[in-house]
């Protein structure tokens, strides 16, 4: 396996710009899937998956605007 460090909450959410209670409500909500490990009642993030989930929600504004 590549890269298995895990992060917990606290350190995924400032990689992400996030705060770790949004990423809580992410999982609960099922809105944001990133895939975590669940330790008794914790949730920890491996930081393939954040930087995988930061790529594919990357968006490019001039690829995105069309011509009017």
């Amino acid at each position: 396996m590549a890269n298995t460090l895990l992060l917990n909450a606290n350190d995924a959410a400032k990689i992400l710009g996030v705060k770790p209670s949004t990423l809580c409500m992410w999982r609960y909500n099922k809105r944001h899937i990133i895939p975590y490990v669940k330790i008794g009642t914790r949730a920890f993030y491996r930081h393939d998956d954040i930087e995988t989930f930061i790529q594919d929600n990357l968006h490019d504004r001039r690829v995105e605007s069309s011509p009017s």
